[in-house]
């Protein structure tokens, strides 16, 4: 059967949360991403989630959704297996539009991997099949904080990230309860850009005088501050990561070769698929440690990011936990989990995940 594109079409993707999710650049309470599904002509039918933030990727949910209904006329008619050209047209015409592409490539390479009867972690490589997770605490009050780690520890996380960047005393005073709450946890944070070089420097300096160690620091400094961002780098103990200082391959080139980081965080909603593969080669070649990131997203792109990074292999930190933010679950099917321990194995083709019907 012909693997042409018959249709691509795209809705509102509301999903509520179970409580206020707030980070430095804002809070969070209704999770407003976009469903894209894409049609070929032997009828399979592919998805793709995006996961629109203006603060991040400079989108809205109205913005991704006038993308994709704008693609609509430029992937219609075409070759899903001619997928690297697909996305270079996209790229050119929707530049900035970055979570609307995503989607739509996360649509068609689930349409086109079924059509083949593969599951994505084998056509991107196959190393292996799982991959463990953090599980992310947000800025709250400490004694609220002590509480979560406690709870996730229990129920067997051995990662934690922990929000910060706003007040740098509170900052501290939240990574100290959540030390003491989950002892044997490993703890990484991050500052979504919200302090200074000089105060992220102030920020590990104390937290080392109170002996807690740290996995890595995420976006210290603002993502134009290259050289705020090299300077926490040099002068750290700890790893640093570029998160929003990174969104293409060009972006982790030029870090990379200035040497302004440690490790590269990679989001789905930041990259389209394929140049996650291209900034997945340049880290490699540079040395530079890889982290997958997610934004509050349902377990269809969160089980995309899973196939990607265990396909790929290589990435020593894990943080795909959004799913868990939400009050209820629209997808059906998914990676399979365990405390967390994300499992895509028993896939036999695609993503292996669907909208639930309602």
């Amino acid at each position: 059967m012909s693997l042409r594109i018959v249709d691509l079409k795209v809705r509102e993707f509301n999903i509520p949360l179970t409580e206020p999710f707030t980070i430095t650049l804002g809070t969070t309470y209704t999770a407003e991403n976009i469903l894209v599904s894409l049609e070929l002509e032997n009828g399979i039918v592919g998805y793709g989630e995006g996961a629109p933030f203006v603060y991040v990727t400079g989108e809205t949910q109205s913005t991704a959704i006038k993308t994709v209904e704008a693609a609509r006329n430029l992937l219609v008619g075409k070759e899903a297996s001619q997928y690297r050209a697909i996305a270079a047209d996209l790229a050119r015409t929707f530049r900035t539009q970055t979570s609307a592409r995503m989607a739509i490539e996360m649509a068609l390479f689930d349409a086109l991997t079924q059509s083949w009867g593969v599951p994505l972690y084998q056509f991107f490589g196959g190393v292996s099949d799982q991959v463990e997770t953090d599980i992310t605490i947000p800025i709250i009050p400490a004694a609220e904080a002590y509480d979560k780690a406690k709870d996730w520890a229990a129920k067997g996380f051995n990662h934690i990230k922990i929000k910060v960047g706003t007040d740098l005393q509170a900052d501290v005073e939240r990574v100290q309860a959540i030390a003491e709450a989950a002892p044997n946890c490993q703890l990484k944070v991050d500052a979504n850009q919200g302090y200074s070089a000089k105060e992220a420097l102030a920020f590990l300096a104390e937290v080392e005088k109170r002996e807690i160690a740290l996995e890595l620091m995420e976006q210290p400094v603002p993502h134009w501050d290259l050289k705020g961002l090299k300077f926490v780098t040099q002068n750290s103990t700890v790893p640093i990561a570029a998160d929003e200082s990174a969104f293409s391959s060009r972006d982790a080139l030029r870090i990379a070769m200035e040497g302004a980081a440690d490790i590269i965080n990679i989001k789905l909603a930041k990259a389209s698929i394929l140049d996650v593969v291209n900034i997945h080669a340049i880290c490699q070649t540079y040395g530079l440690g890889l982290m997958v990131g997610c934004m509050i997203e349902s377990r269809l792109a969160l089980s995309m990011a899973v196939h990607m990074v265990a396909g790929l292999g290589g990435f020593g930190y894990c943080d795909l936990d959004g799913h868990l933010s939400l009050a209820e679950e629209p997808i059906a099917g998914g990676f399979q989990e365990k405390a967390g321990l994300l499992s895509v194995a028993h896939v036999k083709a695609g993503i292996g995940g669907a909208p639930k019907e309602k």
